[in-house]
């Protein structure tokens, strides 16, 4: 067994190594075969894989029209904050009594005439004044709650 052809002819006909060489040949069958069914899919993969880049990319700019409706809302909701609707009462009433005491001045330079016109349109205009200042003054003492 000097000669190395002849050590790999007599190696490669025993039984084990007839044995090792078909399974060797079988697992290599069987990856081709394995790797053909794979590559079978390959299609709906790739199919998967754009929907699946598209609903991505769809979610990130869902996030962020999030994002910028969040911001748009919280600029929208500021007229409606607490120091915001306070501002708006005292500004509110401030020209409520402007309005009443016009009314009063030109019913005292004989403008309005009549007098139950005028005592009804005065009383309403100071209601709303009195309403306004009430609320107001319940404000500032604290007993007005925003939750």
């Amino acid at each position: 067994m000097q000669d190395d052809r002849y050590f790999a002819a007599y190696f490669e006909t025993l039984p084990v190594a007839e044995a090792f060489y078909t399974a060797q040949e079988q697992a290599l069958k069987a990856n081709e075969d394995e790797a053909a069914k794979n590559m079978a899919h390959r299609p709906q993969l790739e199919a998967l894989r754009q929907e699946t880049a598209t609903a991505f990319q769809q979610a990130v700019d869902l996030k962020a029209r999030w994002a910028q409706l969040e911001t748009d809302q919280h600029a929208v909701y500021k007229r409606f904050q607490p120091q915001v609707q306070l501002s708006r009462l005292h500004a509110a009433t401030s020209d409520q009594e402007r309005i009443s005491d016009a009314v009063a001045q030109s019913f005292l330079d004989g403008t309005l005439d009549d007098e139950d016109a005028f005592v009804r349109q005065y009383r309403e205009l100071r209601r709303v004044w009195h309403q306004r200042a009430l609320r107001s003054e319940a404000w500032s003492a604290s007993r007005v709650r925003w939750e």
